[in-house]
């Protein structure tokens, strides 16, 4: 996209709001490795207010530098990217009415990562459920024959009532989770099956960039003491 359509900055805002690409365009790879250093150093020295802002930046900047290319994926990355903003809880602030409204913004920004990830399921849902081409399973066959997204190394030759099984399964699965992933005992056994689905559309659609970025979405609804919950 650098080489073939390279982003036109068409007003001073955009030269303002996009000046990585500039980078971008002269050099992809520093363009690269420096996004790669900044996450690298994120994780050293903990995500605050400043790495997340050059994070989500760069992110935007990603996408529209990638125009036409740009997926579901990175939609919903940059969502939770510009969310995770308010999530930062450092540098811890001076006063204690500061740091009061500090950790009541970020609790309320990590409750809208949740409602946003409910409702991303919900959407998604509710629209295939009044698609005729869900209820009839056609959609599902559809995108099992797409030419150059569907794996060709996984061959799959199901009959119509399997294709509607699976369609019906598809769209049970994404109009439950936003209802019940918010009671404690069903949250582990939907995120699992939620992994499973979206590793299916890694697999099977070759879109390992959508599966990866939503299986990661699921950590905000990761209980505190996981590690006993999957134990038990």
């Amino acid at each position: 996209m650098v080489k073939y359509s390279p982003y036109k900055f068409v007003s001073w805002r955009s030269h303002f709001f996009y000046a990585p690409i500039k980078l971008a365009q002269a050099n992809l790879d520093l363009f690269l490795v420096a996004g790669l250093v900044l996450l690298a150093i994120a994780l050293v020295v903990r995500v605050n207010y400043f790495t997340a802002l050059l994070i989500c930046w760069l992110s935007f900047c990603l996408t529209r530098l990638t125009g036409f290319l740009a997926s579901g994926s990175e939609q919903v990355l940059n969502l939770f990217l510009l969310l995770s903003l308010f999530l930062s809880q450092r540098p811890v602030l001076k006063t204690e009415t500061l740091r009061s409204a500090q950790v009541i913004i970020s609790n309320f920004a990590f409750l809208l990562c949740r409602i946003q990830l409910a409702l991303i399921y919900a959407v998604s849902g509710v629209d295939k459920l009044f698609s005729k081409a869900w209820r009839s399973g056609d959609a599902v066959y559809s995108i099992m024959h797409l030419e150059f997204f569907f794996n060709p190394v996984i061959p799959v030759d199901l009959n119509e009532w399997m294709y509607k099984i699976l369609a019906w399964a598809v769209i049970l699965f994404e109009l439950s989770f936003p209802i019940l992933i918010w009671y404690r005992r069903f949250r582990l056994p939907f995120l699992i099956l939620g992994v499973i689905f979206h590793l299916g559309i890694f697999f099977f659609l070759s879109l390992p960039d959508f599966g990866v970025v939503m299986i990661l979405t699921y950590t905000i609804f990761l209980p505190g003491n996981w590690e006993r919950e999957i134990g038990k």
